[in-house]
């Protein structure tokens, strides 16, 4: 009796550490953040799938990978104080820390990582759950330039405001008060005639500011046209030859939300090749299939380094803004360009769901 007892005490401890460890190693496995476990000298021994993805890795391609070659020079002698730290009080609290992480292309990228031993009995292990902060930092970056965009907007539409039409205002109100004061009829007629005038340039200076935050031509005809007017307002005094082409379009292809992403990045587009390219030349073409519209803004410049526009993709809304833009119209941006090479934006928007917008 007793040992049967004692061997289905012994079956029941099997079956739970079976459990235990099956339960262990799914857990490890589908962990939305990447799992890696170190031991004592720093060499990965486990990684969950979304830790290989993170760092760049094939799968079952980081075992071996040292803890040197996953973060940056500068952070390699603290990173292995800590790991000693583990290996040396196995019954130490867990660290939780962000800092910068590196993948195996050599890139470096922001991570939020929980670290804590696990004691054997042979030896002490590390387990790091790392958190990839990367789209928490876009969005942060992103939502600073927007404030940043708005900001400067708010300051042009004021200085705008100030320089111009409250100064034709001010214009046109002593312009009235002298046609008041005014003798005789052809004087009146005169004044008149120069208040009209005035009134016409005060409207013009009104729709250009109106056209600088949102133009008419986007609503009312589309995105093409829009972007015609504004290479048209854009251009009109510079030596730059350009060039619109535009294949069969359907114009209910996007809804307006994309539609307006799409103008705004190819808007932006078109002010980096007037401000910074040197160009003689820009051209872009539209095109649609079924599932998406497609635009592309070439010139001719001087062109630049990817990797040095990269390193500054976070200043402002300029190219991070775009492909923000871009994503959250469901799309993509991409870009090419090389020193003396000029420069091209292409852009890829889906095309309206009509189910989804019935």
């Amino acid at each position: 009796m007793d040992s049967a007892l004692r061997a289905e005490g012994r079956e029941q401890r099997e079956e739970e550490a079976y459990l235990s460890e099956l339960d262990g190693r799914v857990l490890f496995e589908i962990c939305p953040d990447g799992c890696l476990v170190f031991d004592s000298s720093g060499s990965v021994l486990l990684a969950n799938q979304r830790a290989e993805e993170m760092f760049g890795y094939g799968r079952r391609r980081m075992m071996g990978v040292s803890l040197e070659a996953i973060v940056p020079e500068y952070l390699r002698e603290s990173h292995q104080k800590a790991l000693l730290s583990f290996v040396n009080e196995p019954g130490r609290q867990p660290i939780r820390k962000e800092f910068e992480a590196r993948r195996l292309d050599g890139s470096d990228f922001p991570v939020f990582v929980g670290l804590a031993p696990i004691a054997n009995e042979l030896d002490v292990h590390v387990l790091a759950v790392v958190h990839d902060l990367t789209p928490k930092k876009r969005l942060q970056r992103f939502g600073s330039g927007v404030l940043r965009g708005m900001e400067e907007e708010r300051e042009r539409v004021a200085r705008d405001l100030h320089d111009d039409t409250a100064q034709r205002l001010s214009a046109l109100i002593m312009r009235v008060q002298m046609i008041r004061k005014a003798e005789g009829p052809e004087r009146r007629e005169e004044l008149l005639k120069g208040l009209y005038e005035e009134l016409q340039e005060a409207d013009a200076a009104v729709r250009r500011i109106v056209h600088g935050l949102r133009p008419p031509e986007l609503d009312a005809s589309g995105v093409i046209a829009a972007v015609r007017a504004h290479v048209r307002r854009a251009t009109a005094d510079l030596d730059l030859e350009t060039e619109i082409i535009a294949g069969p379009m359907d114009p209910q292809a996007l809804a307006p939300a994309p539609k307006l992403a799409l103008y705004r990045i190819i808007q932006e587009a078109v002010t980096n090749v007037i401000r910074h390219s040197r160009a003689t030349r820009m051209e872009i073409v539209f095109s649609q299939d079924h599932e998406a519209v497609m635009a592309t803004v070439s010139d001719n410049g001087r062109g630049f380094s990817l990797h040095a526009r990269s390193a500054d993709a976070g200043r402002g809304l300029g190219w991070f803004g775009m492909r923000e833009r871009a994503a959250l119209a469901g799309g993509e941006v991409n870009l090419a360009s090389a020193p003396g090479a000029g420069a091209e934006v292409r852009v890829r928007i889906p095309v309206a769901d009509r189910e989804e917008e019935m």
